[in-house]
């Protein structure tokens, strides 16, 4: 940063924050760690390194049961070829699932958030997932909410 040899010097210029401009990232709960498929292959990746254990973790719906994502492969470059969250392949490397604009592949996945789950290709034996499924995506103002970009969605709208 342009402020490291500054701050290393003692020549700082120090300056209050408006409180008028700031706004703050609301409690985090276990709630907001609902996966967006519709964001790009890093997002998706840091969000789920982000939380993971200790924290109580990433997580996505598919054919109505809670599955837990605690580590995904750094991405490259995969062309997306499906809808974001759709199960593009099963292999001994894991589980390649469409985002927006390429894919991410799911390293270790589980079907509790106290558990560190299992190898994603033994998961998807375990759990029956076949290529074609799709985890679901949330609703737009849920999946702000949980970044903090938004108010709490209301309860009543529907599940994501």
């Amino acid at each position: 940063s342009a402020n490291v040899p500054a701050i290393l010097e003692g020549s700082m210029v120090m300056r209050s924050q408006d409180p008028t401009a700031a706004d703050y990232l609301p409690k985090r709960t276990p709630a907001m760690g609902i996966i967006d498929w519709n964001r790009p292959p890093l997002d998706v990746h840091n969000w789920v390194r982000a939380l993971t254990h200790p924290y109580p973790g990433a997580f996505s719906d598919l054919e109505g049961r809670r599955v837990w994502v605690w580590a995904t492969e750094p991405p490259t470059f995969h062309p997306g070829q499906g809808q974001p969250g759709e199960i593009l392949e099963i292999s001994s490397g894991g589980v390649r699932v469409a985002v927006q604009a390429g894919s991410v592949v799911l390293s270790r996945v589980g079907d509790s958030p106290n558990a560190g789950g299992l190898d994603a290709h033994e998961w998807a034996r375990q759990f029956g997932a076949v290529v074609g499924q799709r985890f679901d995506n949330p609703r737009p103002d849920l999946a702000a909410w949980s970044r903090g970009e938004g108010p709490k969605p209301e309860a009543n709208r529907g599940s994501p």
